[in-house]
């Protein structure tokens, strides 16, 4: 250090500012608060640092560490037993001893009847925080919280799928507001068969975990009208048949029905999907995401007041069957058809078949066909009594089988074209143009159907 006072009076003066930090440090750690600051273990007869210690430099700038506040971890919420408020599965929800045949009302709330005939618990574990009474012939279920079960098949059905009686008088179903759907995965078959109903308003559930909506309003004849517009169905893959009337009857009186805001983009199938809804004028479509439907057989088929049909923006590039898909819309004039993406379509059989009214098919010519195989074109324009004319000799039908019917009472068809089909993979054209006298057919006489069936009775 040499002796130079200067130096040891610096020296001096630093070791004392050293002590006064080391004082500092002890008092903060007794106060709980941990100050780390490096300190050297001295006496109060030392007037240097050890020999073997370099001097330390301090910064008044130097960062000072605390140790951090513990972490507070948030407490644990209980898991939810769903089981004491969650109804039985489908109609086992009811236990009463009159037969369901003979029940005209199913309401729910919160409030308990003060006189009843019959009580039952309607829940999963069978206790009371659900409970179900018989009043008469009618059924109040009860709780303060209601949840249905993950599939209510046929919840409220007026028959099963065998068509055997279930909730066959059933006329009124009251307090739906107070049912938490918000679990429910399947709706398949709810309403199945319900005769009775004409108006229902369920835009108050949960829909956003349905995956399956399949015949849910069914030969429900006469419903008129259903509010499920603000319903998201994102996750619903399955539409099957959601409102299908009787076969051929045409009889679902379906008239009011907005279902434009829908989010379809998980959807898979939508065959029958409105089949038999023959008072239906118009449905808006148009906005829908169906890229990823396989199927649309029967869509619209018998919708007789189906008028129009907005189809320009779908995208059906995983479509496989058309079949029949708007057969029977006797009301539709004009389609346009010439955005669709058919490369992948397996069957177009009746898919026009008996639209009477029909005269003009937009795109119809460009239509891609080159994947069609089994039960192709059968039927695929028979009974378009209005429709004149037909140019498909851009069509790739080789992969074809069947073209029994393919324009077969079509009366005021004149002009066809066909010419340059392949048609050696056909193996029936029974009836092709039967009941079609007037047709001019352009390019026939290059085709060669005689390994075919039907030969001799094309005509």
């Amino acid at each position: 250090m040499g002796n130079n006072p200067e130096q040891k009076t610096y020296e001096k003066g630093l070791y004392m500012f050293k002590r006064t930090l080391a004082t500092v440090s002890l008092i903060s750690i007794l106060l709980g608060v941990a100050i780390l600051l490096p300190t050297y273990c001295l006496t109060e007869d030392d007037t240097t640092p050890p020999a073997s210690t370099a001097p330390t430099e301090y910064s008044i700038n130097e960062t000072i560490e605390t140790t951090p506040p513990e972490e507070t971890i948030a407490p644990t919420e209980p898991e939810i037993d769903y089981k004491p408020l969650t109804l039985r599965r489908s109609f086992g929800y009811y236990k009463g001893s009159l037969p369901m045949s003979s029940i005209t009302k199913v309401a729910f709330g919160n409030e308990h009847p003060a006189e009843y005939d019959e009580k039952w618990c309607a829940n999963l574990s069978d206790t009371e925080e659900i409970v179900g009474y018989l009043i008469g012939t009618e059924v109040y279920i009860v709780g303060e919280k209601i949840y249905t079960h993950p599939t209510t098949g046929l919840m409220f059905a007026g028959c099963n799928s065998y068509n055997e009686p279930l909730w066959s008088n059933l006329r009124e179903i009251e307090g739906l507001e107070f049912l938490d759907t918000s679990r429910t995965r399947d709706f398949d078959e709810m309403f199945l068969g319900n005769q009775y109903l004409t108006e229902i308003d369920l835009n108050c559930w949960d829909t956003s975990s349905v995956y399956s909506m399949e015949f849910m309003f069914s030969l429900c004849n006469n419903l008129e009208t259903v509010h499920i517009e603000d319903w998201d169905v994102s996750n619903v893959c399955y539409f099957a048949a959601m409102f299908q009337g009787n076969d051929w009857s045409g009889d679902m009186k379906l008239k009011n029905i907005d279902l434009s805001k829908w989010d379809t983009s998980s959807a898979i199938s939508m065959n029958h999907m409105f089949y038999g809804c023959g008072e239906l004028e118009n449905i808006d479509v148009s906005n829908w995401n169906v890229e990823n439907v396989t199927t649309f057989s029967h869509m619209f088929a018998d919708c007789y007041k189906l008028k129009s049909i907005d189809l320009t923006k779908w995208n059906t590039l995983s479509v496989i069957s058309f079949d029949a898909m708007f057969n029977d819309c006797h009301s539709l004039t004009e389609i346009d058809i010439s955005h669709l993406p058919t490369s992948t379509c397996e069957q177009f059989s009746q898919m026009f078949e008996a639209c009477k009214n029909l005269t003009t098919i937009v795109g119809i010519e460009d239509l891609d066909v080159s994947n069609a195989c089994d039960y192709a074109f059968s039927e695929m324009f028979h009974c378009c009594s209005s429709l004149q004319s037909l140019d498909l000799s851009k069509w790739n039908v080789s992969k074809a089988d069947n073209m029994a019917r393919m324009f077969a009472k079509c009366p005021k068809l004149t002009s066809l074209n066909i010419s340059g089909w392949d048609v050696s993979n056909v193996i029936t054209v029974l009836e092709m143009f039967k009941g079609s006298p007037n047709v001019q057919i352009e390019g026939m006489d290059d085709l060669d159907f005689s390994h075919a069936n039907g030969v001799n009775k094309m005509y």
